[in-house]
Formats: C-alpha cells, sequence, structure tokens
C-alpha cells in the first residue's frame, strides 16, 4: 500500500497514518458512545472488527490517549468452555514471538463474563477487504507481501508455534502498508513440551485449510505451509485454489491443484505446486524453507526443484553475471576451436576407421559366403552323378574325363572316400599316403551329415594338401546309390588363393587397408595334435605354400566372440550376435604392422575376414588434416566469437527473468 492510507473509520486520506481527530472526538462524545459499555476502563469508541465469536473494536486505553484494537469475545461464545483459554493462548503465543510483521497482544481481561484482548492498532484493514487483483495481482508484489509473511510464520515456527489459521482475514496492514499477522487463539505448540488445554481445537477456517485440518488429523508446521500455498494462490489469481463453499472439503482433499497462467513466473508455481501438495511429507517442511525459496525467486538464485534443471540454473548464474559469462564463454569457444577440435581429430579419424573396416568386413564376409555357397552346390551337383556309385564299387583311382569335364575350372582336386575312410578314387590322380582318412575334419563332418540323412555339404576346416604342400578349402557331402543308401563319400578342394581372387583384397606401405581371411587349420597328420590358432586362409602377401598364423590372444578374442568352431547343418547361417568386432591393437600377421581392425564372420564356418588399417596411415591422415586446418584457422576466428556471443544470449533467455 502507499504510505498514505484512509482512515479505517470515515475513510479520508491521512498523511501520518492514524485515526483521524475528527472521528477520535465524535466517537467519544456521549452520543456516540452510549451504546458501546467501557471495558475494564477502555472507553470503546467503535467497532472496526467482527468475527464468528469475537468484535474488534476501536478502543482508548484507559489515562490515555492511545488507540488501541480490543478483542471482546460475544455473548453467545462465553458459554464455550475454551473462550477463555483462546484469549490467553494468543497472549501467551503473541508475547513468545517479536516480530515486526505480527500484530503485538498487549494484555488480557474478562468483563462481565467476556474475555477479551487488548492489541496494538492496525489501521489498513486486512488483506481480506482489499481486492488482490487490484493491490497485488502483479507477481512482484505478490512475492514481496508473501516474503514478509512467511518471515513471521517463519519466525513462530521456529519457536514452536503453529498459527493453524492463516488466511488473508489474518493479515493486518499499518498505514504504512506493512502487513502483519494476527490471531494466534488456533495456535498450538509443537516443538516443546507446553501444551494447552485446547488439544480438540483442529483451527482452520473454511476455504484456508489443509488437507490434513479437514480430516481432523493433529496440524504441523506443514499444515501452516499449506495454508500459504493457498494465500500465493489467492494472491497470484485472485481466486481460491479449492473453492471457499460446501465442496470445499471434498476439493481440497482429492482434486489435482489447479494450474497457474502461463504468464505468470515458473518459479513461483513450482513453489506452490509444492507447497499445496496433498501429502505433508511432500511440502516445505515448514514456512521458513518455503521462505528461502522466495528469497531465491526475489534474487535470482535457482530454487530446489532447478537443481534438476542445470539449463536455468546456469541461466540465472549468466544473468547474474553477465560480464564474465560473456568473456568466459569467449574463451571456451576460442580454446575448442584453437586446441580442442585439433586434439580430438585423431580419435575421430580413428573411429570412422572403425565403421569403415567394419562395414568393409561385413561386405567381404558376405561376398567369401557366397562364393562358398556356389562351391558346395557344385559338389553336391557332382555327387549326383550317377556314374559315382560305379566308380566306387570298382574302387577306381582315376575319375573320367567326362565325369569331371564341367568342374575341372572349378575345383582343384576332386576324392572319393568309401564309409569306412578309405580312398577311392581321385583327380588329378594322386598317391594316398595313407590307408584311411576318417580322422580328416572334412570326413568327419560329412559323417556328421550322413547321420541325420542329411543332403547337405559340409564345409571344412583349412587343410594342407599332401601333394602341392598349398592351403586348400575342402568341401564335402554323402554320396548314395539309387536305392538311396550310402555308399561312400566326395571331397572336393579349392586353392584359397585362387578362389578368393574376387575378393578385393590389398595392402601397400602408404597406408592402404589390408584385407584377409583367417580360420581354423586342420592337422596334418592323424598324430598331429588340431591347433588352436587362426590360420591366414588369404591374404595379399601371403606367398604360395607359406603358412601364417595369428597370434595367441587374438585368436582367443576372435573365437570368443565370433565362434571358430564349423557348424555341420548350418554353414552358411548368420547370427546377429556374432560381429563384427573391432580390435584397436590387432599385429597384421603377414606384415607384422599393428593395426585398427573390423572383423566379421563368414557364416558359421569358422572362418572370418579381417579388414585392417595400419595406425601410421590413421596417424598421417591425422597430420594432414591438422596441417589443412591451421591453414583456415586465423581466417575463421569470427565463428568462435560469434558463437559465443549467441550462446550466452541464448542462456540469458533460456528462462523469463522475474518481473520487477
Amino acid at each position: 500500500m502507499d504510505e498514505a492510507s484512509a482512515c479505517s473509520i470515515c475513510f479520508a486520506v491521512l498523511e501520518r497514518g492514524s485515526v483521524c481527530a475528527r472521528c477520535v472526538d465524535s466517537f467519544s462524545s456521549e452520543e456516540h458512545s452510549a451504546d458501546l459499555p467501557a471495558i475494564d476502563g477502555f472507553a470503546l469508541i467503535s467497532p472496526i472488527g467482527d468475527g464468528g465469536t469475537a468484535e474488534v473494536y476501536l478502543a482508548r486505553e484507559p489515562n490515555s490517549e492511545t488507540l488501541v484494537a480490543l478483542k471482546l469475545a460475544k455473548n453467545d461464545s462465553v458459554s464455550h468452555a475454551f473462550s477463555a483459554d483462546v484469549f490467553k493462548w494468543e497472549l501467551r503465543a503473541a508475547q513468545a514471538l517479536n516480530h515486526p510483521n505480527i500484530v503485538r497482544v498487549l494484555s488480557f481481561g474478562v468483563a462481565d463474563n467476556r474475555p477479551f484482548l487488548v492489541m496494538d492498532l492496525l489501521e489498513g484493514g486486512s488483506l481480506e477487504e482489499q481486492k488482490p487483483w487490484r493491490s497485488h495481482n502483479h507477481a512482484f508484489q505478490a512475492l514481496q507481501l508473501m516474503l514478509k509473511i512467511c518471515a513471521a510464520v517463519a519466525h513462530a515456527h521456529a519457536r514452536g508455534i503453529i498459527h493453524c489459521d492463516i488466511k488473508p482475514a489474518n493479515i493486518l496492514f499499518d498505514t504504512a502498508g506493512q502487513p502483519s499477522v494476527s490471531d494466534f487463539g488456533l495456535a498450538r505448540a509443537w516443538r516443546f513440551d507446553v501444551q494447552h488445554d485446547m488439544v480438540d481445537v483442529r483451527g482452520g477456517s473454511h476455504g484456508w485449510m489443509a488437507p490434513e485440518q479437514v480430516k481432523g488429523e493433529d496440524p504441523t508446521t506443514a499444515t501452516d505451509v499449506f495454508s500459504l500455498g493457498l494465500l500465493l494462490h489467492w494472491l497470484l489469481t485472485g481466486e481460491h485454489a479449492f473453492g471457499c463453499d460446501d465442496r470445499f472439503d471434498a476439493r481440497v482433499l482429492h482434486d489435482p491443484t489447479p494450474a497457474l497462467g502461463r504468464l505468470l513466473p515458473w518459479e513461483l508455481d513450482v513453489i506452490r505446486t509444492r507447497a499445496l501438495a496433498k501429502d505433508p511429507e511432500q511440502r516445505y517442511r515448514d514456512a521458513g524453507e518455503l521462505l528461502q525459496e522466495l528469497e531465491n525467486v526475489r534474487d535470482g538464485q535457482p530454487i530446489s526443484d532447478e537443481k534438476r534443471r542445470p539449463i536455468r540454473r546456469l541461466s540465472k548464474w549468466v544473468r547474474r553475471h553477465l560480464v564474465t559469462a560473456f568473456f568466459g564463454i569467449e574463451l571456451l569457444a576460442l580454446l575448442a576451436y584453437v586446441a580442442f577440435v585439433p586434439v580430438t581429430q585423431p580419435n575421430t579419424i580413428a573411429e570412422i576407421v572403425r565403421r569403415q573396416n567394419t562395414t568393409a568386413a561385413q561386405a567381404q564376409a558376405g561376398a567369401v559366403t557366397n562364393e562358398l555357397r556356389m562351391r558346395s552346390e557344385d559338389v553336391a551337383q557332382l555327387s549326383r552323378n550317377p556314374k559315382l556309385p560305379e566308380l566306387l564299387a570298382g574302387c577306381e583311382t582315376e575319375f573320367p574325363d567326362q565325369l569331371i569335364e564341367h568342374f575341372s575350372r572349378v575345383f582343384d582336386s576332386v576324392w572319393t572316400f568309401t564309409l569306412d575312410g578309405r580312398p577311392c578314387g581321385a583327380w588329378p590322380s594322386q598317391h594316398a599316403r595313407e590307408p584311411n582318412y576318417l580322422w580328416r575334419d572334412y570326413l568327419r563332418g560329412q559323417s556328421e551329415l550322413a547321420k541325420g540323412d542329411s543332403r547337405g555339404v559340409y564345409v571344412a576346416k583349412v587343410i594342407r594338401d599332401d601333394v602341392d604342400r598349398e592351403l586348400k578349402l575342402a568341401y564335402s557331402t554323402t554320396i548314395y546309390d539309387a536305392t538311396g543308401r550310402k555308399i561312400g563319400a566326395i571331397v572336393a578342394t579349392t586353392r584359397t588363393r585362387e578362389t578368393f581372387g574376387s575378393v578385393q583384397m590389398r595392402f601397400s606401405a602408404a597406408g592402404d587397408c589390408v584385407t584377409a581371411l583367417v580360420g581354423p587349420r586342420d592337422r596334418d597328420t592323424h598324430f598331429t595334435r588340431p591347433s588352436e590358432l587362426l590360420t591366414v586362409v588369404a591374404e595379399p602377401g601371403l606367398q604360395a605354400g607359406a603358412e601364417v598364423v595369428l597370434r595367441k590372444a587374438e585368436s582367443d578374442t576372435i573365437c570368443q566372440r565370433l565362434g571358430c568352431t564349423p557348424r555341420v547343418h548350418d554353414p552358411f547361417g548368420f547370427d546377429d550376435l556374432n560381429g563384427p568386432i573391432v580390435i584397436e591393437d590387432l599385429l597384421e600377421p603377414v606384415h607384422g604392422l599393428p593395426t585398427i581392425a573390423g572383423i566379421a564372420p563368414v557364416g558359421h564356418t569358422g572362418m572370418a575376414v579381417i579388414v585392417a588399417t595400419p595406425h601410421e596411415s590413421v596417424t598421417t591422415l591425422n597430420a594432414s588434416l591438422r596441417d589443412r586446418f591451421s591453414h583456415h584457422l586465423l581466417s575463421c576466428l569470427w565463428l568462435p566469437l560469434l558463437l559465443g556471443a549467441l550462446a550466452v544470449a541464448s542462456i540469458a533467455t533460456a528462462t523469463r527473468r522475474f518481473p520487477r
């Protein structure tokens, strides 16, 4: 309110904030005061308030011109057993408090069995008599008023007193417009063991009670917080949050908190919503916590809810330190532009290499799988030739030319075996060194296929040919006679270097990537132990007859992640869980260079494709990019300056400044 105020009796404008002399003289005369009895020496001048159980009069102290407010119990309330206790407790509560925003109670008395209190006179009227949308509709004005009211209630809470009846009618103003909280008659002591006789009085007024008051439960400091939340809503909107009619009890217990308008500050809406939580445990613990939140809003500090909103917290800090924030963000932008980008470039290039190598490995693995599938189909077609049963029956040592004619351009060699693993016919003609080959992986896999009457083809582990000593891939399947009886097996081989010539594999000292096909190796003789290492099946630098294996750690990693045991019944299947993988420091097996390798499985054959890029090539590429970046650095310094300015502006306007 303004410093100038209206007389509470005649509403004349006062300059110094007092009851005008004309009204005092008028109401002091016998004709105006004849109906108002003297109360214990106090001269009653005029009624200035009327409540449910008491009336408030403008009075003059005995033998003094001092004007006071005298609160006198009504005649119909005197019969209540707790009437005098209410007045006595209000005196005790008020005397225990000393705050500029709490009405002072001077004394207590009883006249004609009617208890009364003598209080300081506040002539600005109550908050209820004012229109919130006329005096406090502006959010900042509502905040300023709530700060003073909360400070008074927080003072009471700190001294163990709960008000229990906070409402606009109990907020009084002096002539300077300063608010004071009054009417502690229903207050409760909660911190100490001191209790008054009003244990059954719950307090509260219709439209301003917390849910626990409506349910008849004991009030706590959170009860006053709920009433303060209702008061804040009323000041901001001019409306009761849950109404004030007969439906209030049901609405305050069950209805959700109504929303505020979008034009009102977000912070006040968050504070109001928490203060109006149905569960007391979810509200602010007392008026002191609520006061701290309101002070944070006033000072531009983040409220507690903004601890989970770093952008809002940062924006408030920027607004408070705009110059510091501007230069700080500009400096960070320059540092990132000059130093951070070049430093992180190697990681960026390395990540690109990882993605490219894994993608290339998948593509190459797909190409290898398709070629293996075609060779398997050729073997299956060859096994169905009706002349094979005759060949096995006579155990011919050579294949007729017409039998092998079409496949001579596909396979490096073709063998037939009896069911006991004895070689019986080969193309081209070769001399077998052993009486049987059942220990070979290609015959073991074929035997597993034959057990299930499968007509499929098994892609075996890599073998070393007994004659030319080169690494080869073997494909095996079962031979059936005209009646469907198993009579033997056929095995075809391909030279690995020739078979995968269509797969693009290259390597150069300049840093090109290298592609290699690796797989499990079959043992050379019945007495040789199976190898636990992966063998290089095909690679650009691999010479004829040469054999290179991966290191044990690398073999173990690939086999654990992708699987290196060929599947008999599903060689060309694909499992999403297996691959591709990346090994950061794979030692390229043929040239011995450390590389970043992407590895993808070749179906379920146990083989895998490796696409590897030497570390040197990544370093060379980074150096080239850094040199190119340095040439353009000075010419583009305007970019971080602009970005820094935009960042400051964006952060500063991320949340709307509280209106002042």
